[in-house]
């Protein structure tokens, strides 16, 4: 039996595609994962897609205020630190939690070809010890024990990275946070534990309905697109990863005029703000500018295709 049909039709040159992936598997992840959580979370990881994808340095302005007429007692703030990172800031006195979104520029089509699952697996390394937070469990331990919860997704050309905790360890949260941008450890004595979890994350997904049906969805791709590249990995594509390997890809990705960071919590914002610059602006600017995809991701004889794909769970 049929249980989903889906019509794909795309125009040839097709380059707004990993946008529209992005923005689809954000729906999927709100409704699996975050819609339980506090809405403020949601939105500023939203947020800073948004200001990452649109807000350029060069037309942002330096400092700009605005306030919600819906939620009058609510304060906006966006601004760009000296090393060009993208900041936005949300003040709220009737916030019970405080919160944090950090999205970089890269994902997984910036992974090598002979190394695909790269990013994601960086992004779990970032979690397990920094030069001042050496402890692998140590991040993750705090937010939990002050009322937070952690996490973090690799999408195709955006790596995202949230907490949310209670308000008045909001300041700390962001010392530790920030440390996975300034001075990350990729602890060699940790990549072949993280390997093996990520390993079962991908053997986890194996009877996802959402993940197959993007996956068969991405058949249709040419094959030498890097939307096509296996962005979760496992132990096979990993295998030969090391510290060097993961400090190289960091090195090369993870810069601050290619990050966005959204901040909200009941502090005023001048606070959120001198919080924000003595942690941020130490993240170094590599002076990144985006990868150029090629133009098309279908072949000519894939631009109209029906594909009637058969789901695991019967689901409307």
């Amino acid at each position: 039996m049929i249980k989903n049909v889906f019509l794909v039709k795309r125009h040839p040159s097709s380059k707004s595609e990993p946008t529209r992936i992005l923005q689809y598997s954000l729906v999927m992840q709100t409704k699996t994962d975050f819609l339980r959580r506090a809405m403020n979370i949601l939105n500023l990881f939203l947020l800073s897609i948004v200001f990452l994808s649109f807000g350029h340095p060069t037309t942002m302005a330096s400092s700009l205020d605005n306030t919600d007429s819906r939620h009058p007692q609510r304060q906006y703030r966006r601004f760009l630190l000296p090393n060009q990172m993208k900041v936005f800031l949300i003040s709220d006195p009737a916030l019970q939690r405080g919160a944090a979104s950090m999205t970089v520029g890269t994902g997984s089509i910036h992974d090598p070809h002979d190394v695909q699952g790269l990013a994601h697996f960086l992004e779990h390394m970032l979690f397990l010890g920094t030069e001042k937070y050496p402890d692998a469990g140590s991040y993750q331990k705090f937010v939990s024990i002050h009322d937070g919860f952690s996490n973090a997704f690799t999408a195709e050309e955006r790596t995202n990275y949230h907490f949310e905790i209670a308000p008045d360890h909001l300041d700390e949260a962001l010392d530790r946070f920030s440390e996975f941008f300034v001075s990350p450890l990729f602890n060699p004595e940790l990549v072949q534990r993280e390997m093996k979890a990520v390993d079962s994350e991908h053997s986890k997904n194996l009877s996802n309905d959402f993940r197959r049906i993007f996956q068969v969805k991405r058949e249709a791709y040419d094959l030498g697109h890097p939307a096509l590249h296996f962005a979760t990995g496992n132990l096979q594509t990993l295998s030969g990863v090391t510290r060097e390997v993961l400090l190289n890809f960091y090195q090369k990705h993870y810069s601050s005029n290619r990050m966005t960071l959204a901040v909200a919590g009941p502090q005023d914002l001048d606070t959120l703000q001198e919080w924000v610059a003595g942690r941020f602006n130490q993240v170094k600017n590599r002076h990144l500018t985006a990868l150029k995809l090629p133009e098309t991701f279908l072949t000519q004889k894939e631009q109209f295709r029906l594909m009637r794909i058969k789901t695991v769970k019967d689901s409307r």
